[in-house]
């Protein structure tokens, strides 16, 4: 069990080491990202587990946001 988490900890690290830090991030950049980009970086730099659940229930829930959105406009 300790080699699986600290292969975890590893591609987190790598993964973390390949993306540039939110810190060097302009507003410009940030505002450039796409919602799934944006996601992406919020998953991948997270360590609160409390968070991980509520980034969570947001990916899931904006796509059926999203079709209620267009639904109503068809109308």
């Amino acid at each position: 069990m300790s080699q699986s988490r600290s292969r975890q900890s590893t591609k987190k690290a790598e993964a973390t080491a390949s993306q540039p830090s939110c810190t060097l991030l302009s507003d410009a950049d940030i505002n450039n990202m796409s919602a799934k980009e944006l996601l992406s970086a919020m998953v991948e730099r997270n360590t609160d587990p409390y968070m991980s659940k509520l980034i969570g229930g947001l990916i899931r829930k904006l796509p059926l946001e999203n079709n209620d959105t267009v639904e109503a406009e068809k109308r």
